[in-house]
C-alpha cells in the first residue's frame, strides 16, 4: 500500500479549525486568518502539484503561501507546468481562474482514500460550474475525481450547513444505533453485496451470551440485527428475546425470504413482544428486477413476505439497491422507483423506503467510479420518478431540519443521507411545500446558522419558532396535531415503530467507500458495528468497517491486485486539472 502523505488528520489542532467551513460565530469570533488558511490547505495542494507537474516535494519547498498573481503571470509563458504547480501548492485566493481560464474551485479539504491503492490521501471538495467533485490527490495515481453533485450552489449550501452544525474540531456525539453482524451466511447471493457472505470470511456467527453483554452496554433504544441474512443464524430468535428482555426494539435487516413463512412472522412477534421493525431488501415488482439473482421465483417469496408482514401489522421499510443494469437503463430505473414508492404510499404498514446505489466495496469492489452514484445524484433520479412533485431545494430543507433535530438530541448525523418527506393529508400525499413557506423557512435557517452557538434548549425553541413562523396559516391546526403525534417518536429515541402513519420517508443513503470517503463525515457515522472474528469482538464505526474489510480482502488477494487496480484506473474518466 502506498505511503500516506501528510493528511488532514495529522494537522495540528490549531490548523484543523480552518479545514472545512467556518464554525458558527461566537461572541468574540476573530477575523479569519487567510495565511493560516493557506497553510492548512498546503498538504493537499502540494500533493496535487506533484501529481500534476511531476515536481518533487523538495522542488516546491521554496514556494510560500504569499505567492502573488504577478509572480504567476511572470512564469506563465516561460514554464506553464511549473506555473500551475506554483499556484496549486501555494495560492490562498483563486487567481488561476483569471490567469489559466479554469473554473475548478477548491472549497474545503479533508482526508480521503485513493480508489485505486486504498491509501489515505489528502482530498478536497471542488466545484466546476454546477458540478461538485470529491478530488483525491494520490502521489502514485495522481488526481482522482468522483462526481458528488450537479446541483452547484444548492448542494454546497447544504454541505456548508452540515459542517457548521457539526464542525471538524468538535468531538463527535457518542452512541448511535448499533449494528450487530450476527452471521456471514446468506441465501440470496446478490452479486454486488459489500459483505460477500458465503464467499469471504469477514466475520463469523455471534455468540448469544456475548451479544447480550454487548447489546446491554449500548444506550440506544434500538438494536439492529444484520448479516449476511440474520434469520440464518441457528439461534436467531434467542437474539430477539434478549433484546426484548432489555426493553429495546429489534430492527431486522433481512432479504425477507424467511418471512414468506407466516410461522416465522408469528414467532418474531412473540419473541420481540411486539417490539420489532423489519427492513427488507426489495428489488421490485417485475421479473426483470430479479435477473441478477439465482433464487428461483424470488419475486413470489418477496410478495408473500410482504403479505405476511401486512397481515400481522409488522412495521416495515423497503430497501432497494440500484444496480448497474438499472443505472444503464433510465426508463427501467424510473419505473422501478415509481412502483416501489406507489406501493409504499398505498400500504399503511410501510413507514418508509430507502434507496442506495452499488458501491466499490466487497463483491462490487471493481466498480469504476462512474458506476457508483452519489446520494445526491440518486436523489435526483428518485425525484424524477416520484409520483408526488417535490422540488430539489425542499429535500435539502427537509434534511436540514433533520440535522437541527440531531444537533438538539446530540446524536451522530451523517451527511451522506437525504430524505424526501411525504405527508398524507386530506386523502392525498403532499410535499413539505404544502405545509410551509419553504423560501421563508430557508431564509430563517440561513440567519440562524450564522448566529452564536447556544444551548440545546434554546436551539429547540429556535427551531420551533422557525417552523411556526413559516407554516401556512390554513395548515396550522393540522400541523399542531401532527406535532403531538410526533412526540412519542422523539421521546422513544426515534423508535421507528412510532412514526406517524401520516408520514412516508423516502431515504437515500450510502456506505463509505473509496470514492466518497471523507474523514470529517466518517467520524460522525451513525452506525457503530459489532462483529466477531478469530481475534474476538470487533467494534468499529460503519464508515470504517467496510473500508477495513476491503483492505483485508485486497491484501489477501495480492496476486490479483495489479489487475484489479488497472481495471479501476483505466475505467476512470480522465482527470481535469
Amino acid at each position: 500500500m502506498a505511503a500516506c502523505p501528510r493528511s488532514v488528520r495529522e494537522l495540528p489542532r490549531s490548523d484543523k479549525s480552518v479545514i472545512g467551513y467556518p464554525r458558527a460565530r461566537t461572541q468574540a469570533s476573530p477575523e479569519p486568518d487567510r495565511a493560516a488558511a493557506g497553510s492548512a490547505l498546503l498538504p493537499a495542494r502540494r500533493a496535487r502539484a506533484e501529481s500534476a507537474s511531476g515536481l518533487s516535494e523538495p522542488a516546491l519547498e521554496h514556494l510560500s503561501p504569499q505567492c502573488c498573481l504577478p509572480q504567476i503571470r511572470e512564469r506563465l509563458h516561460a514554464d506553464p507546468t511549473h506555473c500551475l504547480a506554483l499556484w496549486l501548492a501555494c495560492s490562498v485566493d483563486e487567481p488561476w481562474q483569471e490567469v489559466l481560464g479554469s473554473r475548478m474551485q477548491e472549497l474545503r479539504s479533508f482526508s480521503g482514500i485513493c480508489d485505486v491503492c486504498l491509501a489515505d490521501v489528502p482530498a478536497a471538495l471542488e466545484r466546476e460550474g454546477d458540478d461538485v467533485y470529491c478530488a483525491k490527490y494520490c502521489p502514485t495515481h495522481g488526481t482522482r475525481r468522483w462526481l458528488v453533485s450537479r446541483n452547484g450552489d444548492r448542494y454546497l449550501r447544504f454541505d456548508r450547513q452540515y459542517h457548521t452544525l457539526f464542525p471538524a474540531d468538535e468531538p463527535p456525539s457518542a452512541g448511535g444505533e448499533p449494528y450487530f453482524l450476527i452471521t456471514n451466511r446468506c441465501n440470496q447471493g446478490c452479486n454486488y453485496c459489500a459483505f460477500e457472505p458465503n464467499r469471504y470470511d469477514y466475520f463469523g456467527d455471534y455468540d448469544v451470551e456475548q451479544f447480550d453483554r454487548d447489546m446491554r452496554s449500548s444506550r440506544s433504544s434500538k438494536i439492529d440485527l444484520f448479516g449476511g441474512e440474520p434469520l440464518m443464524h441457528p439461534r436467531f430468535f434467542e437474539f430477539v428475546e434478549r433484546i426484548a428482555a432489555a426493553g429495546k426494539t429489534t430492527v431486522i435487516l433481512s432479504n425477507g425470504m424467511g418471512f414468506a413463512d407466516e410461522g416465522v412472522v408469528l414467532r418474531l412477534m412473540e419473541a420481540s413482544r411486539g417490539r420489532c421493525f423489519v427492513r427488507i431488501t426489495f428489488e421490485g415488482f417485475e421479473d426483470e428486477n430479479y435477473g441478477h439473482l439465482r433464487v428461483r421465483r424470488l419475486i413470489d417469496l418477496k410478495l408473500a413476505a410482504l403479505a405476511n408482514l401486512k397481515k400481522h401489522a409488522v412495521p416495515t421499510a423497503l430497501a432497494h439497491t440500484v444496480n448497474l443494469d438499472e443505472q444503464r437503463d433510465e426508463d427501467r430505473l424510473r419505473r422501478t422507483l415509481r412502483s416501489i414508492i406507489e406501493f409504499a404510499m398505498k400500504e399503511r404498514f410501510v413507514s418508509g423506503v430507502s434507496f442506495t446505489s452499488v458501491t466499490a466495496l466487497g463483491a462490487s469492489r471493481n466498480n469504476r467510479p462512474d458506476e457508483v452514484l452519489s446520494v445526491d445524484r440518486l436523489m435526483d433520479r428518485l425525484l424524477a420518478a416520484c409520483p408526488v412533485a417535490i422540488e430539489r431545494n425542499h429535500v435539502y430543507l427537509t434534511q436540514q431540519i433533520a440535522l437541527y433535530v440531531g444537533r438538539i438530541l446530540d446524536v451522530p448525523m451523517c451527511e451522506y443521507k437525504q430524505a424526501a418527506m411525504l405527508f398524507r393529508r386530506g386523502g392525498r400525499w403532499v410535499g413539505i411545500n404544502d405545509l410551509f413557506d419553504c423560501q421563508r423557512l430557508e431564509r430563517r435557517f440561513d440567519r440562524r446558522i450564522e448566529q452564536p452557538r447556544v444551548g440545546r434548549f434554546r436551539q429547540l425553541l429556535g427551531l420551533v419558532a422557525d417552523l411556526a413562523a413559516s407554516a401556512r396559516l390554513s395548515r396550522l391546526l393540522w400541523l399542531a396535531g401532527l406535532a403531538g403525534r410526533m412526540l412519542p417518536l422523539l421521546w422513544s429515541g426515534l423508535d421507528y415503530r412510532k412514526i406517524p402513519k401520516e408520514i412516508l420517508l423516502l431515504n437515500v443513503s450510502t456506505t463509505c467507500d473509496p470514492n466518497n470517503f471523507d474523514a470529517s463525515v466518517a467520524r460522525r457515522c451513525e452506525r457503530p458495528t459489532y462483529s466477531v472474528a478469530d481475534t474476538g469482538v470487533r467494534t468499529r464505526l460503519g464508515a470504517h468497517l467496510l473500508i477495513d474489510f476491503l483492505r483485508e480482502r485486497t491484501a489477501a488477494d495480492q496476486p490479483r491486485n495489479g489487475k484489479e487496480a488497472a481495471v479501476r484506473q483505466k475505467g476512470f474518466p480522465k482527470s481535469q486539472i
